[in-house]
């Protein structure tokens, strides 16, 4: 049985939750009652006439150089999801819009674990994938991942995602190893209102929202908001797969322009959640014993500030200090993290050729893990020695873009220099270049090196597991004190081009050449006296296995009419593992055939009138060959009705057509479930 422990935070998370619905239910009656609709600030949603495939091109972007460029002048595989595309596509996260991006692979684990990446090395931790809200980085180093469902964000909050494919470590550091994820967030200027949001479906048992914004004078402008869901299991070839996940949150922002030249901005929020996940008790042996259900218990939060100082057009800088905490509670131990940053940036043109910018930054990770064991035999023992440790990172970049023919011909080079606890200094320099021929067309190459630094799982992770059905036989897999930065040296080039004023091509092709990456390293067995004598098998991390990967990638938009446009995209990707240092034990980490050979989508958005929308999508993958996951068709699609300038009512799909199917195996000790077909209503008020 499990603690009593266990049952008290099931159940707390419960009662929290259940308190928090009843009192967004108040809030919301309140905030209804309580502004007049005459006073009402409508948000009218957007129209496809209203942005051009033009605009589209020119759209500033942020993430590549951390400063506003046209995207058709960077030089860069970067993609974007716009507020409409978010709108339009009929989900409800953050993981699930990515789908759109094309060469990320996208795959959902249960109901609420994914897993994502850019160019190959997926897993529930995908530790080569930056991942960023406003600029701050919600990479944990316990694992080196993202825990995706303690990191919710409000979709009507964003203003866009910027999803970078490649190495982004000369501007953000260790860890941008295959891309690079920024959801940047609204203006509180541009969330005025008071905008309710809520619905229920087969699988999203309910959802609501509230946000109101408004402004404490003509510079200050301010949001509040609060969220809940509730979504139930999906399945699995045997039944339901007990994995059913519930959250809520709330929290806001603020925005100050102080003066002409100074601005300010703070935010914020907090959240509680709970999970069941299907764990097999022996970990990483998945033959012993049957899953079990067990809890996952989940809260954090996080504070931001931000002020920038605007000196002249030539000049700015950014000071950025955030904190994030976050806790979790699950089967083999309890983790709690605190992060403290600090983030300075300075913009300065020296010349009409020299564009600067240079900055540092200070990150102290510290992190606090309990060991727990579910029963007495057989099962794991997961430990990190020591149980909690504090890790300083200190960082400097700087990178010039050079016009070698103003307005045509640009080059940029940069490096950042990392400092950190377990492998001292890390060097991570890029060139890129870029051709603009006309305005409407442009042609770029970069080469640059990155690295993913050292995990505590990769250093002081320490896992006894039972190795056969009869106790005797034992494994020990333990971090390596020795373990080095997984670095890669990456080769890109791309084009884009907008022929017609109704179509856009954007074309990206690499090679990535990876050393010191992830081996599990066998030892000498040995025999362990004691409590529980037997045949120990020691098992270490280690950096003995390389590896290449390349691969095409290519998104194009039609818009056929003013109220019918197209999105197709493609990505051809290939992995080869070097196993040149590994010894006949020895194994990597990350194997051939894990990441899909294909990926293929398709998305349509018609206006079939002013109030009416009609959206669909197709994505098809193609199989996991090296870890038995077959391929599969998803089809989506998304029916939405304006009924007045403040209501919106949308019935929203996925897996309309195909059914329930895997799309990645059971990863660590988690049993993988099948998403299945899912089908909501949901009602929008914006007054």
């Amino acid at each position: 049985m499990f603690p009593a422990s266990w049952a008290m935070i099931t159940v707390r998370t419960y009662v929290e939750t259940s308190r928090l619905w009843r009192k967004l239910a108040a809030i919301l009656i309140i905030l209804a009652a309580s502004i007049p609709a005459r006073q009402a600030l409508a948000q009218q949603p957007g129209n496809l006439a209203d942005v051009s495939l033009e605009a589209l091109m020119n759209m500033e972007v942020s993430s590549p150089g951390r400063k506003e460029q046209k995207l058709s002048r960077t030089a860069g595989a970067v993609y974007v999801i716009t507020q409409e595309d978010i709108r339009r596509s009929g989900l409800n996260s953050i993981p699930e819009l990515l789908r759109m991006v094309p060469g990320l692979q996208v795959a959902r684990i249960n109901a609420s674990m994914w897993a994502i990446t850019s160019r190959g090395f997926n897993g529930r931790f995908a530790d080569k994938m930056l991942v960023l809200i406003d600029g701050r980085s919600i990479y944990n180093n316990l694992y080196s991942g993202v825990y995706w469902e303690q990191n919710d964000v409000p979709l009507d909050d964003v203003e866009r995602v910027e999803v970078i494919r490649g190495p982004g470590a000369t501007m953000w550091g260790a860890n941008a190893v295959n891309g690079v994820i920024n959801i940047i967030t609204k203006p509180a200027r541009e969330t005025r209102g008071l905008m309710i949001s809520s619905g229920a479906g087969n699988v999203d048992h309910g959802f609501a929202s509230v946000r109101y914004g408004g402004e404490l004078g003509d510079d200050v402008f301010y949001r509040v908001y609060a969220k809940y869901f509730n979504e139930g299991p999906f399945s699995t070839g045997d039944g339901p797969a007990h994995d059913q996940w519930d959250s809520g949150q709330g929290g806001g922002r603020l925005d100050w322009k102080i003066s002409e030249r100074d601005s300010l901005s703070v935010e914020g929020d907090v959240y509680s959640g709970g999970a069941q996940q299907t764990i097999y008790p022996d970990y990483s042996n998945t033959a012993l014993g049957l899953p079990v259900s067990g809890p996952v218990a989940f809260s954090g939060g996080y504070g931001l500030l931000r002020w920038s100082r605007r000196y002249s057009d030539r000049s700015d800088l950014a000071v950025q200090v955030s904190f994030t905490e976050e806790n979790r509670n699950e089967d083999f131990g309890r983790f709690r993290t605190r992060v403290v940053d600090f983030d300075f940036q300075h913009h300065y043109t020296l010349s009409s050729r020299h564009n600067l910018m240079w900055g540092f930054g200070f990150r102290i990770y510290n992190d606090d893990t309990t060991s727990q064991q579910i029963f007495a035999a057989p099962s794991a023992t997961v430990r990190f020695v020591p149980a909690d440790s504090t890790q300083p990172l200190a960082s400097f970049f700087a990178q010039d873009q050079i016009a070698i023919v103003p307005e045509r011909v640009a080059l940029t080079v940069g490096t950042k220099i990392e400092h950190n606890v377990f492998t001292g200094f890390d060097i991570q320099p890029s060139a890129q270049l870029i051709w603009t021929p006309t305005s409407r067309q442009s042609l770029w190459t970069s080469v640059s090196r990155a690295v993913h630094t050292p995990s505590l799982s990769d250093r002081d992770l320490l896992l006894q597991y039972q190795l056969s059905a009869t106790p005797g036989l034992y494994g020990l897999l333990t971090g390596s004190p020795d373990f080095q930065s997984e670095t890669v040296l990456s080769y890109e080039a791309g084009y884009r081009n907008q022929p017609a004023r109704w179509v856009t091509v954007d074309l990206a092709t690499f090679f990535s050449n990876y050393s010191n990456l992830t081996s599990v390293d066998i030892g000498t067995p040995f025999i362990e006296s004691g409590s529980q004598p037997g045949l120990v098998i020691p098992m270490q991390f280690g950096n003995l296995a390389a590896g290449h990967t390349y691969g095409v990638e290519i998104a194009t938009n039609w818009s056929l009419t003013q109220k019918w446009r197209l999105t197709g995209n493609y990505s051809w990707f290939r992995y080869g593992l070097n196993r040149s240092n590994l010894g006949p034990y020895d194994t990597a980490q990350d194997v051939e055939g894990s990441s899909p050979a294909h990926q293929v989508q398709f998305r349509s958005q018609w206006d079939v009138s002013r109030k009416l929308a009609l959206d669909t999508s197709v994505y098809y993958v193609s199989a996991l060959t090296g870890i038995g996951v077959p391929g599969y068709v998803r089809s989506d699609a998304r029916i939405g009705w304006t009924l007045n300038r403040m209501m919106e009512i949308s019935l929203a799909g996925q897996n309309l057509l195909n059914g329930r199917h895997l799309e990645f195996p059971s990863a660590e000790y988690v049993l993988a479930s099948e998403p299945g077909r899912e089908v909501y209503l949901k009602v929008t008020w914006s007054f």
